[in-house]
């Protein structure tokens, strides 16, 4: 029996690690899918002294570093030599296997360089081990902070609880956020090495007790700039695909200016089974109200959660519509769904929620076209 729990931690883990790197893998071409967030050797290229290992007042020649280097920011056009930019979100993370018991201790050592109180780095913890919720900050940092150690804990009677209360998986995270302006990119802030460097991370208690370095490898910390952000507003996104007709249900919610909206689709096994390996991807028009220039996410795989995008601090209230457009294996947009792109809307502070171009007749007739559905997989399942 003990062995069989045993494996079945080992399975666990591994589940949530495989749904990091799938999140890793989900749509590359979006602003938060760069690999800002990385594992480098004190040798790598940088500005003077380097931000990592040693030289960093870390230890070693390896760290976790999030900022662009010199070559990487002059190819970007940035006004800085190096160090980090605008609108950022970027993480590493890790999975670990709680015992259900006590307290669980994370220490680490960091060094962080961010515009104060607009810029942040944070410590962060996810109770369900695979994304599919917003995740409890245990630590936040701004402004500058030289090299020195952290600790946090992990409490499953914290108010709200930094631990889950049952025997389980859960993620550790340490992310970086930063606003629209005001970083090494646009000149507006200059970090003097980056906006964050992390070391020596140890988890202790609840069954655990590890030691990363990074100097051999990662050690199992990934990079996930898609992972749900903790203090993201999240829009539930159901897909459904029923009878060749693409159709998108989302819980109504509204965000504010400066937060972060990430989409999480459910039910999307038939957008897929209808289009093949499919991919998702949520654009926003130009609004001079919300994003001047547009936004997109690039494409997202069609299990995947969506990318958070920043609503602007400058934004104006009210409803704005967007599009969800589906596409098949091949990267074109998927002929076996009409309409395809849909339009639902998201809602900034104070604006009227309004569903796009949805009518009541419509939302019947799809209720009408799932309970068909339900009705005849029953029966097939009944016959069988």
């Amino acid at each position: 029996m003990h062995r069989i729990r045993h494996v079945l931690r080992l399975v666990s883990i591994l589940l949530a690690t495989l749904a990091l790197v799938a999140a890793v893998r989900a749509g590359t071409a979006n602003a938060f899918t760069q690999q800002e967030f990385r594992r480098l050797a004190t040798y790598d290229g940088f500005s003077g002294t380097a931000c990592v290992g040693s030289p960093a007042g870390l230890s070693g020649d390896y760290s976790f570093w999030a900022g662009l280097l010199p070559a990487e920011a002059s190819a970007q056009g940035w006004t800085g030599t190096q160090g980090y930019g605008n609108g950022w979100y970027v993480a590493i993370a890790k999975s670990f296997y709680y015992n259900g018991t006590g307290t669980v201790q994370v220490g680490y050592n960091f060094a962080s360089d961010l515009e104060p109180n607009k810029d942040f780095a944070k410590v962060a913890v996810d109770l369900t081990g695979n994304g599919s919720a917003c995740g409890v900050v245990a630590e936040t940092y701004t402004g500058t902070h030289v090299a020195g150690s952290g600790v946090v804990v992990l409490d499953p009677s914290a108010v709200p609880p930094t631990m889950r209360s049952t025997a389980g998986t859960y993620t550790i995270y340490f992310l970086v956020t930063s606003d629209e302006a005001g970083s090494d990119e646009d000149g507006g802030y200059s970090s003097s090495c980056g906006a964050f460097a992390v070391d020596d991370i140890s988890v202790v208690g609840g069954g655990n007790n590890s030691l990363d370095d990074f100097e051999a490898s990662a050690d199992g910390w990934v990079p996930v700039p898609c992972l749900v952000s903790p203090d993201c507003k999240m829009s539930q996104v159901n897909f459904d695909c029923t009878n060749g007709t693409l159709s998108a249900t989302q819980d109504p919610v509204t965000v504010g200016p400066g937060d972060y909206l990430a989409w999480l689709p459910g039910a999307a096994s038939p957008c897929a089974t209808a289009c093949g390996a499919a991919t998702f991807e949520i654009t926003f028009p130009p609004d001079a109200n919300l994003f001047p220039s547009g936004y997109t996410t690039g494409k997202i795989d069609i299990n995947d959660v969506a990318c958070q995008i920043l609503i602007p601090t400058a934004a104006t209230a009210g409803t704005y519509k967007y599009d969800i457009t589906v596409y098949d294996n091949t990267g074109t947009v998927c002929s076996a769904l009409s309409p395809n792109p849909l339009d639902p809307y998201i809602v900034v502070a104070g604006g009227a929620a309004v569903p796009g171009l949805r009518t009541k007749a419509t939302l019947l007739l799809l209720l009408i076209m799932t309970g068909a559905a339900a009705w005849a997989l029953r029966r097939r399942a009944a016959e069988a």
